[in-house]
């Protein structure tokens, strides 16, 4: 299909999207690379612009290094990073952190989902896993009330 240079549809933009993942992926296999990510493409009649992310092997993304730095914050252990979770029914692997968001990848089909990070430490922590620490470390932070703060450490006493 070939291009309209005057101002480009959707749908233009997203076969060129194509055509460039399909390049950066011999790419990635050239050069011993885990993952090289094209970002949102911002467009308007002059052209585009694209946010570009490469790891090399052996490396973290910027996500999972997040994930490393910030897993204590919402009660996970280190051991969090890379490893493999059962979560909503499915197996994920978890691959980062964005703010408050795990970045989880759908073992079945590869694809990507953030979960909210709170929320997946509340389910680890029922099943058992020791993925996460015994103690829920928002709970705390989260009562608004004094009430709320005392029955919060009486059940992190009680676990």
């Amino acid at each position: 299909m070939p291009v309209n240079t005057t101002s480009p549809s959707k749908a233009q933009i997203q076969e060129i999207r194509a055509a460039i993942d399909e390049a950066l992926a011999a790419v990635a296999t050239r050069f011993r690379m885990e993952s090289i990510k094209l970002g949102s493409i911002r467009y308007d009649a002059n052209g585009f612009s694209a946010r570009l992310d490469a790891v090399f092997e052996g490396g973290d993304t910027p996500e999972m290094v997040n994930l490393r730095m910030g897993a204590s914050l919402f009660g996970f252990r280190p051991e969090i990073a890379g490893a493999e979770i059962s979560y909503s029914s499915d197996q994920y692997r978890v691959v980062g952190l964005r703010r408050t968001k795990l970045i989880l990848v759908k073992q079945r089909d590869g694809r990507e989902f953030t979960a909210d990070a709170v929320s997946v430490a509340r389910s680890l922590r029922k099943q058992g896993s020791d993925l996460v620490t015994p103690e829920d470390p928002t709970a705390l932070a989260f009562a608004s009330s004094r009430e709320e703060r005392r029955i919060a450490r009486a059940e992190a006493r009680a676990s």
